[in-house]
Order: C-alpha cells, then structure tokens, then sequence
C-alpha cells in the first residue's frame, strides 16, 4: 500500500472524531464544494481504511476501552438502588456515609448537591436506569429489531427479568471473547453525510 499524504492522514484524524467523512474532508483541506466527493473516494481505499482501523485500536488502547467495560458500566447504572444510597422514613431521608455505599451505587449518581443554610437540603439524582435497561437490553437482542420484541414493557418478576438479561448479556460477552477472524465483509460501512 502507499503511504498517506499529509492531506489524507489529516482526513484520517478528523474522521476518528465524528464518523463523518464529509466533514472530516472538509476539516482536512478539502473545499466545501468537493468535500462529498472527496470522502467519497477516500473511505473505500485500503489504506484510508487501515489507518482509520488503526486509530481505532489506538485510541481504544488508550482509553482501555473494550466491550466487557462498556457494558458493565452501562449495567451499574441499569441495576443501581437508590436503597443503596439513601436511607429514608417517614419523617426523613438520609445519605448514607460514602464508606458505606457501594461502588456500583456511586457509578451510577449522576449528580450530587447540598443547598440551604446548614446543607440540609440535598439533591441527589440517579443517571437514567431506563436508557440504561434499554441499552442493555438492544444489546443483548431482547429488543429491537424485527422478532426480537421478547421482553413485556413491564415485565411481573423483575428479579427474574433482571437475571434472565444479566445471563443474555454474560452470555454475549463470552462469545464476543472468543477470537474471530475479520473479514472485509464484516466491518461496519462508513458513515457520510
């Protein structure tokens, strides 16, 4: 393969940052009127495509970003108890000691706050267990696509549910695990404007 011009590793870098070819073109020097037809003709070419699955790893290196990671952080928020993290009455709510609060429950508390003259007035707001549930869910193919609705909207159990999508999602990362040879055909298509 020939090396890349400047212009073209250019094109490379601005495409890791948004997945537009069209406008990673024009970031990279090419004018706005032939920008199309320039990501157009850049994408598909060996060597663009190797540097942009390059990158992809680098960056992912760097991150230490990988499936595995991904989904269990999706899950701590998907599975978090507001028990976990506050304690109330009839006539109160607490915030349990930070010590005292699971890892998981912390990972998932999307905003903290103490108002008032003595900080008594607290705010505490979870990320969002739904989009989080959801995701999950997509993910482990019990929603989405056609044939793939296999979940109620409210299911009656939902330990059940709960542990019947942990599985599915263990199950998925196993086999995701486990070496696969890439082929061309099995690369996502790139995404252009």
């Amino acid at each position: 393969m020939p090396p890349l011009t400047d212009r073209q590793k250019r094109f490379v870098r601005e495409y890791l940052v948004d997945y537009n070819a069209v406008r990673a073109a024009k970031r990279a020097g090419y004018s706005d009127s032939y920008a199309q037809n320039a990501a157009t003709r850049l994408t598909p070419q060996p060597q663009i495509r190797a540097a942009i699955d390059a990158g992809e790893a680098e960056r992912n290196r760097v991150l230490q970003l990988d499936t595995r990671r991904i989904i269990d952080e999706i899950a701590r928020i998907a599975f978090a108890n507001i028990r976990n993290v506050v304690h109330w009455s009839a006539d109160k709510v607490e915030v349990r000691d930070q010590a005292a609060i699971p890892d998981d429950a912390l990972a998932a508390v999307a905003e903290f706050s103490r108002s008032g003259p003595d900080g008594r007035n607290v705010r505490i707001k979870l990320y969002d267990k739904g989009a989080a549930l959801e995701a999950l869910a997509r993910y482990a193919g019990l929603i989405g696509g056609k044939g793939h609705n296999r979940i109620l909207a409210q299911p009656p159990d939902y330990e059940k549910a709960r542990a019947a999508l942990r599985a599915r999602i263990e199950q998925i990362i196993a086999e995701r695990e486990e070496p696969a040879v890439e082929t061309e055909k099995a690369r996502a298509p790139l995404r252009q404007e």
